[in-house]
């Protein structure tokens, strides 16, 4: 027996929330051993999910400053937007010597 439009959309949007979430996407976590990971590639346009696994609050500050986080409290994460491609080192406020990558696009594909 076929089903009607609305039992259809009202069946599809109860299984849509009975699935899981769906992933951040490309993430990079802070933890007490490092970043993990340290060098991340993406495409123009992706969202990276920065998550504080580390004991201390933390903050992820771009070179000169090119973005900040707000202070990350333990467990806490972040997301930044990388709308086009560039090279992004980054390093991590309270971690002295912790640094990273987001490189994105073509400059992903260069050494």
């Amino acid at each position: 027996m076929p089903h009607s439009l609305p039992a259809t959309i009202a069946l599809l949007a109860l299984l849509a929330f009975a699935l899981p979430a769906a992933a951040h996407g490309p993430s990079v976590e802070i933890g007490a051993e490092g970043l993990a990971p340290a060098e991340l590639r993406v495409e123009p346009g992706e969202t990276v999910h920065f998550q504080n696994r580390d004991i201390g609050a933390r903050r992820v500050r771009g070179a000169e400053d090119a973005f900040r986080s707000p202070e990350l409290a333990p467990g806490s994460g972040w997301h930044l937007r990388f709308g086009f491609p560039g090279r992004f080192d980054y390093e991590v406020e309270g971690r002295p010597g912790l640094q990273g990558t987001i490189l994105v696009g073509e400059t992903a594909a260069a050494p």
